[in-house]
């Protein structure tokens, strides 16, 4: 029997969060057992959210940022400056890198998505919050199978 995404956030200790309101936009949000220290010595609790949109964030507890996988683009354009000297147009080539998030449209890719990235950075950083029969329950019966995602090759 192989687990479902779901059937992990549960095991891993987070809760489904989601309000009425996230649920009407599309929005569902796990908050985890597991707290974070803030630098006065507070603790707040660890949450994530996936849209319908595509997008999977960390929403708290000090920031909101995007975990989506990222591409890097080479962008390059030309730009004309007018050079003096010579009265002459001269072309300039400019290249510039950014990244680019790749959206996930499904949402049980979404959800497998998130499981692995809190297994790979909250759990395995943590191990004492869950116990050894857990980890190797989920490492029997769940499959971090690569996943192809809208716009990968």
């Amino acid at each position: 029997m192989k687990l479902e995404a779901l059937e992990i956030l549960k095991m891993i200790g987070a809760e489904e969060t989601t309000t009425a309101r996230q649920k009407a936009n599309g929005t569902r949000e796990f908050t985890l057992k597991q707290r974070q220290l803030s630098s006065n010595g507070s603790s707040r609790p660890i949450k994530f959210a996936i849209y319908e949109t595509g997008y999977v964030r960390k929403t708290a507890p000090l920031q909101i940022y995007q975990i989506n996988p990222v591409v890097l683009l080479k962008t390059v354009y030309s730009d004309y400056v007018f050079n003096k000297e010579t009265l002459k147009t001269e072309e300039k080539r400019i290249t510039k890198l950014r990244y680019r998030r790749i959206l996930i449209h499904d949402e049980e890719t979404r959800l497998r998505f998130l499981v692995k990235f809190i297994l790979k950075n909250i759990v395995a950083k943590q191990a004492f919050f869950v116990d050894k029969q857990t980890i190797d329950n989920i490492k029997e019966n769940f499959t971090l199978a690569k996943v192809h995602y809208y716009g990968e090759e």
